[in-house]
């Protein structure tokens, strides 16, 4: 038997929209040894911290855990949170060849790594949950070595969907 190299334990939640991950997430969470970083996916194209938020409730270039951590990102940042270019993003092909810069899926996997020893440290927690849910982002995680991903794939039925859809208008 093998044993897989890894820097930090990843619970990646997989799923549709509405199908409960944030709930799931925010429970995780609530163990102090675990650090519920939400939706990477969507931190990803934020390095300047003014459109996402955080669970807290506000945005992450105001929110005491993130704010210290945003100089490590972006262009010249050593922490690797700037993972796809924001044009591409969603025209992803499944095997994830357009992932990261130029297409350069070594070059996202590294930073994927680089950005959770990165919050690790900072945070001291021994187990990460990234609830971004994307399929492709997965595949890359999965591929990389240095991780230990565990995957949580979460169902909801339809009716509930569709429940959730209309209440959001």
């Amino acid at each position: 038997m093998t044993m897989k190299a890894m820097t930090m334990k990843i619970v990646y939640l997989l799923g549709t929209p509405y199908c409960g991950s944030s709930l799931f997430a925010l429970a995780l969470g609530t163990d102090p040894h675990i650090l519920n970083l939400g939706e990477v996916i969507f931190m990803e194209n934020d390095a300047e911290g003014g459109r996402c938020r955080c669970s807290c409730g506000v945005t992450l270039r105001n929110c005491p855990f993130w704010a210290p951590l945003l100089p490590h990102y972006g262009p010249g940042g050593s922490g690797g949170l700037v993972l796809t270019e924001p044009k591409t993003r969603r025209l992803d092909p499944l095997d994830g060849s357009r992932l990261g810069p130029r297409g350069d899926t070594a070059a996202y996997r590294h930073k994927a790594v680089r950005f959770f020893e990165t919050v690790g440290a900072w945070s001291g927690a021994a187990v990460l949950v990234d609830a971004s849910k994307n399929p492709r982002r997965l595949r890359q995680l999965l591929a990389d070595p240095r991780l230990d991903v565990v995957v949580v794939r979460l169902t909801r039925p339809f009716w509930e969907v569709a429940a959730s859809y209309r209440a959001r208008g």
